[in-house]
């Protein structure tokens, strides 16, 4: 089964992560189970997921997540992972998500502006290129059982994530002299915004308990490029993980 953590209360968390490559937020296990699809994994072991089309609840915290753990292959990894907990009255879903990674940044550029009090339906899919048949991974996160008065669902204000080269204020990938892109710049910005979202969530909570909540403070750039480089899900999870092809990953901002 996936993983189910205590969090101090008698409702279990239940861990997801996010395929790239289905484009589906999924459920592991070690083992096949029913509605399970087998996945093979990059270090020739296999394991399970079941894919979902989304997950809904209320947001009951927010949180990036660091630490080291010992591999398979006995070398020490560092994680680090952003989560959101979902409560939808019955269980607790834990959505973790690698930072820096392409399906990071898509959830926080739509989740930038939410309203933390409201009921959320968070999902990814694959969306077709305007032109040609490539597809691209996308996220929708949208208020649960909220329409406009014509039916039309309701979202948050999305992020504008519109790079320099394009009018907009996130910084572009450039070229080191090895020839190879440099996202460093690109990632900060959006680490930036999530540090907000974390903060703006304690402040949510603070004002609602009258407890005084740490700020999370943003690592430097230099920080950042000497950082051991984060692991996926499946690093992270020894039941999760697969191989990414060309399709996962969208095409360069400019």
């Amino acid at each position: 089964m996936a993983e189910i953590q205590s969090n101090g209360s008698n409702t279990p968390i239940i861990n997801y992560g996010v395929s790239s490559r289905e484009g589906k937020i999924y459920r592991s296990s070690k083992t096949e189970e029913q509605g399970y699809q087998k996945v093979e994994l990059q270090s020739g072991g296999v394991t399970y997921h079941k894919y979902l089309n989304g997950l809904s609840g209320r947001i009951t915290y927010v949180n990036r997540d660091v630490k080291e753990i010992v591999g398979t292959d006995g070398k020490k990894k560092k994680l680090d992972n952003f989560k959101v907990f979902l409560n939808d009255g019955v269980n607790a879903q834990a959505l973790s998500f690698t930072t820096y990674s392409q399906e990071w940044k898509l959830f926080i550029s739509k989740i930038y502006n939410v309203d933390f009090t409201k009921n959320v339906i968070v999902s990814f899919y694959k969306k077709k290129e305007k032109e040609g048949d490539r597809l691209f991974l996308n996220c929708s996160v949208k208020y649960e059982n909220e329409t406009t008065p014509d039916g039309k669902d309701v979202y948050p204000e999305w992020l504008d994530t519109k790079t320099v080269s394009k009018g907009g204020l996130v910084p572009d990938p450039t070229k080191n002299k090895k020839d190879e892109w440099d996202w460093t710049d690109n990632d900060i910005w959006y680490q930036d915004r999530m540090v907000e979202i974390i903060n703006r969530f304690m402040d949510s909570k603070s004002n609602n308990t009258h407890t005084p909540q740490p700020k999370v403070e943003t690592p430097s750039k230099a920080q950042v490029q000497n950082a051991v480089p984060p692991q996926t899900p499946a690093q992270a999870f020894p039941t999760a993980g697969e191989l990414k092809t060309e399709a996962d990953f969208q095409p360069l901002p400019f």
